[in-house]
């Protein structure tokens, strides 16, 4: 046993005899967290919650690097690294720690990225909750691909506890045990239980936070998740079109956000201004209309001026680019009038 790598964590009283035994060797004690395999392990949901939104983290050095130096980017460039890495910083831990413990910090997360996004686009601000949940939509969805932590917090965890179970029922299936999992892991099931049902709740919640009645219609939340955590592996084991089950729960939220966009477009009073957001919502739903956004800059032709790529996300999301009469020049090629004779 290697001394120096090892830890003692204990979470409830021990006797002074094991804490002599155990410091005489030089292995230290811990008694309210411990930082294990990239995720925290902590005596309560408040220590670990604690622990997670401290600056000394792995996960936090990275994330506050990540913000510091992607701003020296160009605008094309910035979005290409947070597609690439926005929840990747933080979906281990999503998925091994419940969502009591990481929403609030998905949540900070996500509105970090959205002030980088509000700053680099020179969206107006507050934005609304229109374009805030547009942002974070797969590019396929009409998005910009920048994914919310916060909206896959239950999705990972849930995706991790079927692995889990199901891993754990198999093994005692081979051994012969005859306990069953329901029984030794209640209070675990019980964070499994707490992910669906939060799951469900942040579909209807963010579809009703876009659109409004009467052309508000309640997402569909309930076919193709289980009621309880002591169904799901039972529940996904007939139902093999449904994995992988990350993968299919986030694009269940992200078409319930989409058919909420429209219902929301479909309730504007002005019929013009309807009839733009119906065809815009239309068009960048279709097929391959998000490629540009994914093109690598490798060469000089791929590349989009800060400027051009601001006006075309900000038309992608449904904001007025701005005030091009004071630029009529193009910033590009810096043809004299070329906003102007544009058709």
């Amino acid at each position: 046993m290697n001394r120096q790598k090892c830890k003692l964590i204990h979470f409830h009283a021990i006797t002074q005899h094991t804490v002599d035994s155990w410091s005489a060797v030089g292995v230290p004690l811990v008694s309210d967290y411990c930082d294990v395999l990239g995720a925290i392990v902590a005596k309560d949901t408040e220590t670990a919650k604690q622990r997670l939104h401290s600056s000394d983290t792995r996960w936090a050095k990275r994330f506050d690097r990540l913000c510091t130096r992607i701003r020296f980017l160009s605008v094309q460039n910035q979005l290409l690294v947070l597609q690439k890495l926005n929840t990747s910083l933080v979906n281990h831990l999503m998925s091994c720690m419940p969502v009591s413990v990481t929403s609030d910090y998905a949540l900070e997360h996500d509105n970090k990225i959205l002030e980088i996004m509000t700053d680099s686009l020179g969206l107006p601000k507050p934005l609304s909750p229109q374009v805030t949940q547009q942002i974070m939509l797969p590019l396929s969805s009409c998005g910009l691909g920048v994914l919310s932590a916060r909206n896959s917090c239950a999705t990972a965890y849930i995706a991790a506890s079927h692995s889990v179970l199901s891993s754990h029922l198999e093994s005692m299936q081979l051994t012969g045990t005859t306990v069953t999992p329901i029984a030794s892991s209640a209070s675990y099931l019980q964070t499994v239980d707490e992910a669906i049902n939060d799951w469900k709740l942040t579909n209807i919640t963010i579809a009703s936070s876009i659109a409004v009645a009467p052309h508000y219609i309640e997402p569909v939340v309930s076919d193709i998740i289980p009621e309880t955590a002591q169904d799901i592996v039972t529940y996904y084991s007939t139902r093999e079109n449904l994995f992988p089950i990350q993968h299919t729960l986030t694009q269940r939220t992200s078409k319930n956000i989409y058919l909420a966009l429209v219902q929301w477009a479909a309730g504007i009073e002005d019929i013009d201004v309807r009839q733009h957001h119906q065809s815009r919502l239309t068009s960048i739903y279709g097929k391959d209309s998000h490629r540009w956004l994914t093109l690598l800059p490798m060469h000089p032709l791929l590349r989009l001026h800060d400027e051009c790529m601001k006006w075309n996300v900000k038309l992608r999301l449904g904001e007025h680019p701005g005030n091009l009469t004071d630029s009529p020049n193009c910033p590009k090629c810096l043809e004299p009038n070329a906003l102007a004779k544009d058709p």
